[in-house]
């Protein structure tokens, strides 16, 4: 498998997503463009879900009219009662809109824990058949991770990561998924969207000290806030890909020039690591997911 380091994620074209979309879901026209231009860009990597609206049949649609075959990774939920059940009929609706799949992942670390156990020998199976090249899971917390370190049979896990959120980082996690032989791809390098905005909205007005700090970082570096947000985590040597989402083909081409961007100097790593340690994230996330109100 060749993955690029720029893995365009395709939730935006199956529903309106990000606290920065003002566009909404795309055409099949739209999202075909899309995705053309990330293949002409150098992108040879997508992220799916079976539940990220029609994300699943546009991308199927599209491979098959194009007659490619990138890596193709998708995630699969599955209920508390017949979960063995529950993800034959995953397979089933994945294996309908898409002519293939190189990974396939447990939406979340908490369906990992409980149904793990009981749908591993299925998931082996699809490996052994070879219709998927490796099993991971997508996650939220350290505590996901660790938990995710305990199990067999995992190969690629996918985490949020960003200069505003290091925790990963700073608990020492990567060295670990590493270790362990992950392949490890990473999301949400713009807290979705917020880092590309003027100023975050308003629920988030918390945030501004820390992005206004940032953006001094970016300041003194020479480079936008975007280029410092991508530049710290494609750098990161434990990391294999990051999931970006594009709502249209010139996002697309301006994150392919990001991805080819500057390096950063050690003084604004550093900078960024320090920054990271007084970033209310806890907060943020419990905004993000509607624990609590801004």
């Amino acid at each position: 498998m060749k993955i690029s380091k720029f893995m365009l994620g395709t939730v935006q074209l199956g529903v309106s997503y990000g606290m920065a979309n003002n566009i909404g879901k795309p055409s099949e026209e739209a999202a075909f463009k899309i995705l053309d231009t990330a293949l002409e860009n150098g992108v040879t990597a997508f992220d799916i879900a079976v539940h990220s609206g029609s994300s699943e049949e546009v991308v199927g649609s599209w491979l098959r009219a194009r007659k490619v075959k990138p890596v193709v990774v998708s995630k699969f939920k599955l209920p508390e009662e017949e979960p063995l059940r529950a993800l034959e009929a995953e397979i089933a609706h994945t294996q309908t809109h898409l002519p293939h799949i190189s990974g396939y992942l447990y939406h979340n670390a908490d369906q990992m824990a409980k149904y793990h156990g009981v749908v591993r020998d299925r998931l082996e199976k699809m490996k052994a058949d070879n219709q998927m090249d490796f099993i991971g899971t997508s996650v939220y917390t350290c505590e996901d991770i660790a938990q995710f370190l305990q199990l067999d049979g995992l190969g690629a896990i996918q985490i949020p990561m960003s200069v505003l959120d290091t925790r990963i980082i700073r608990a020492g996690l990567l060295q670990e998924l590493k270790k362990k032989g992950t392949l490890v791809f990473v999301r949400s390098v713009f807290l979705q969207g917020m880092l590309c905005m003027p100023e975050p909205p308003e629920k988030y007005a918390f945030m501004k000290p820390s992005l206004d700090r940032m953006r001094e970082v970016a300041k003194a570096e020479g480079v936008s806030l975007e280029q410092l947000a991508v530049s710290f985590i494609r750098d990161l040597p434990e990391v294999d890909s990051l999931v970006i989402g594009c709502e249209t083909p010139e996002q697309v081409v301006s994150n392919a020039g990001l991805i080819g961007g500057k390096k950063l100097s050690e003084s604004a790593v550093s900078e960024i690591l320090e920054i990271g340690k007084t970033v209310p994230m806890e907060h943020c996330m419990d905004v993000i997911t509607g624990k609590q109100k801004g």
